[in-house]
């Protein structure tokens, strides 16, 4: 079993976030489902898909850990995760088929990303054009929204795990007591014309992440017109609600696509210029992985009973706390310095 060369700094990274975003996922799937104001029940659907995926994304990262770097200027992964040195152990995926796991890692990283795109457009669908959305629709709007991240997060691996045989050969043997790295299939190092063809192809359906923007600003310009449209019609608690809802959605957007733009940009800025290539990568990816753990705190931050809930709960519990040891106080000063009994009464006065 490889158990060198793990990055535990990562792992430990990786594990803290994962736990908490597990734990913050679970929480938010319990708020949603019993503390959703009455407005907001036809959204809950949306706050479910995004625990799930969130909750699954932390679970794979904190199992898997991949360690991104470059050498001989070729992308390659480690792994630091426990799943894959148990893997390892066995003999279940040998030489390039361990890139399969990666399939899985990304499959929710990239996915979690796409997701953000689903709030508004059901958003849009709900306020602007008067349609519920049914659990079929709803599906397929987030398979429309998946599917060019889903290709891309099969294709990759899938290429590594095709031309580890060749890509290893050129960038030679790993330490031999290391769990052994994947490099990434990259043309210019390694020609195999069927997978150089599938590359091209699924880099091309990425393509269509980058337009899902141009929609979003669109249902944010519908949305927020149709709101103040609609201002003097309703009461101003409903008013206010609507709003709540709005800027709820617009954060669980926003925030963890402006949280990975930023260092995708710098990622991209090194690449280019040849800059700290493997830091860049760890921080691309560090980046994503704490985007399970930004969608739920953003939420139960800006839903209002959500947030006042927590904090009831976490007023109770330091209330019992201080409640418990003021009771074991008191017992320890009674058993420590007993009354005196009085005489007359044979029982103990004040």
């Amino acid at each position: 079993m490889a158990e060198n060369c793990v990055n535990y700094l990562n792992r430990g990274f990786s594990e803290v976030v994962g736990v908490l975003a597990i734990l913050a996922n679970l929480v938010l799937g319990l708020l949603v489902r019993n503390q959703t104001p009455l407005m907001m029940h036809g959204y809950r659907k949306v706050l479910y898909g995004s625990c799930v995926l969130d909750g699954l994304a932390a679970l794979s990262h904190l199992l898997i850990v991949v360690r991104p770097s470059m050498e001989s200027d070729v992308a390659i992964t480690n792994f630091d995760g426990v799943l894959p040195q148990i893997i390892d152990s066995f003999g279940v995926l040998p030489e390039g088929n361990l890139a399969y796991l990666i399939v899985i890692e990304f499959f929710f990283q990239l996915n979690t990303l796409s997701y953000c795109f689903v709030p508004f457009t059901y958003r849009y669908f709900h306020i602007v054009r008067k349609t519920n959305l049914t659990k079929t629709q709803f599906l397929l709007l987030i398979l429309l929204y998946l599917w060019p991240t889903t290709v891309l997060a099969i294709s990759l691996p899938t290429m590594a795990a095709k031309s580890f045989g060749l890509m290893t050969e050129f960038l030679g043997p790993a330490t031999k007591t290391c769990l052994r790295r994947i490099p990434f299939f990259d043309p210019r190092f390694a020609s195999i014309e069927p997978i150089k063809g599938f590359a091209f192809s699924a880099l091309f359906s990425l393509f269509f992440t980058f337009i899902f923007p141009f929609f979003l600003c669109y249902f944010l310009f519908k949305i927020f017109k149709k709101l103040n449209e609609d201002v003097q019609k309703v009461s101003a608690s409903a008013s206010r609600m609507q709003r709540q809802i709005t800027m709820t959605l617009t954060a669980q957007s926003v925030v963890p696509l402006i949280f990975v733009a930023l260092p995708t940009f710098y990622a991209a800025h090194n690449l280019f210029h040849n800059k700290e290539k493997t830091l860049s990568l760890r921080i691309f990816f560090n980046s994503l992985s704490v985007v399970p753990l930004i969608n739920p705190l953003t939420t139960l931050f800006m839903v209002k009973n959500y947030r006042n809930t927590l904090l009831r709960a976490l007023r109770i519990s330091r209330f019992q706390r201080k409640t418990t040891t003021t009771s074991v106080l008191s017992k320890a000063t009674i058993t420590a310095f007993p009354m005196p009994l009085d005489p007359l009464r044979s029982t103990r006065s004040f």
